[in-house]
């Protein structure tokens, strides 16, 4: 939990810069505030590939939303079985396996949940910054790592949800060491993408510093003309 209040709280921080570096950009005596082409027209390029990028997200959630709804049904089927079974110790069993299973699907949705609602923060920085002119290429390219990953552990998860749903009996020896290989590959994943989203967050500081520093040589220069 520490982890991602600080990267929050580094957001905060981007966020009081990219306010100062807005003003600057809306002065009418900033150079450079002027129109210039070619970079309207990256501004634009950028514009249809995050539409992009937005769309592909809406589609990978619509499918996230969709199997665990499917999961949940699953289970439920399971738990419609478990109401028919008349030993009551061999109920039991099944119920608290199907309870188990539930709170482990629950755990890596809320991972991964957080995880969204963090870089949709993150993307929404960059795209500010982006229209105050600064640049966001190194930012955007870790932005994407992190789409990478947080994709490839959604996709990891499918496949063990898959198998934990598959029978309400107890897994057998090869799945359950199937499913502790994922798990370990979706946490390294999750891990990879949380570092991506740092590293996206200290670029876009690191724009903003270059940024304002160029913004104060420039008029430094112009009130020494």
């Amino acid at each position: 939990m520490k982890k991602y209040l600080s990267l929050f709280a580094i957001l905060i921080i981007t966020f009081v810069l990219g306010t100062n570096v807005t003003k600057a950009q809306n002065n009418p005596g900033t150079p450079g505030a002027e129109e210039n082409p070619l970079r309207a027209e990256m501004q634009n390029l950028r514009t249809q590939t995050h539409a992009d990028i937005l769309q592909k997200r809406t589609e990978i959630k619509q499918q996230i939303q969709t199997m665990r709804e499917e999961m949940k049904q699953k289970m439920d089927a399971f738990r419609a079985r478990i109401g028919q079974e008349k030993d009551a110790v061999k109920a039991k069993i099944e119920e608290l396996r199907i309870v188990g299973r539930e709170n482990a699907m629950q755990r890596f949705s809320n991972v991964l949940d957080r995880m969204h609602e963090l870089k949709n923060q993150v993307d929404t920085k960059i795209d500010e910054l982006n229209t105050s002119g600064v640049d966001v290429t190194t930012a955007e390219a870790f932005s994407a790592t992190a789409e990478t990953k947080l994709t490839e552990a959604e996709n990891k998860i499918v496949e063990i949800n898959n198998l934990l749903t598959t029978s309400i009996n107890e897994l057998t020896e090869e799945n359950k060491t199937t499913i502790r290989t994922m798990t370990q590959a979706t946490q390294t994943l999750i891990t990879e993408a949380h570092q991506a989203l740092r590293d996206t967050v200290q670029a876009l500081k690191n724009a903003l510093k270059l940024k304002m520093e160029t913004n104060i040589q420039t008029n430094t220069t112009n009130d020494n003309e």
